[in-house]
């Protein structure tokens, strides 16, 4: 079960792709752009959820970590770009994507009659993104 921890970047790409969407087609949509966010957000929440139900009910789990030398400095000191998967990121992103979710489907009602609805729902997914970034980078300097 260790493959769908590997897959956890999976949660944290979904949104940005939800924001990239509503940008590019949002006006074209029935209900602006709205749809992609909470379908590709509601996706996330339930691929965090089944994170979270395997890191809980197997007891201990090892720390999935997977990182990648970006660019390389100066006297042998190398910026890497990460991300860790482990029980309290597991809960995080359980927490972000429910808390998102709520947020999208309601603001799909209270924001209707808002001109920019569609630019709205766009810097949500994007802010979306940005707080499962920060939940699952491993280290706080590369957040």
């Amino acid at each position: 079960m260790e493959a769908l921890l590997d897959y956890a970047w999976l949660v944290v790409m979904l949104p940005l792709a939800a924001a990239v969407l509503t940008a590019a087609f949002g006006r074209l949509m029935p209900l602006r752009g709205s749809e992609f966010g909470i379908a590709l957000v509601g996706v996330a929440w339930i691929l965090s959820a089944l994170i979270a139900w395997q890191t809980f009910t197997s007891g201990t789990i090892d720390p999935v970590e997977h990182s990648l030398a970006w660019s390389p400095l100066g006297g042998g000191f190398v910026l890497e770009i990460g991300m860790l998967v482990d029980g309290l990121t597991s809960m995080m992103f359980l927490l972000v994507t429910t808390v998102s979710l709520l947020v999208h489907i309601y603001s799909r009602e209270y924001m209707a009659h808002e001109p920019r609805f569609t630019y709205f729902f766009a810097m949500l997914g994007l802010f979306t993104f940005s707080m499962l970034v920060l939940v699952i980078a491993n280290n706080t300097l590369q957040a």
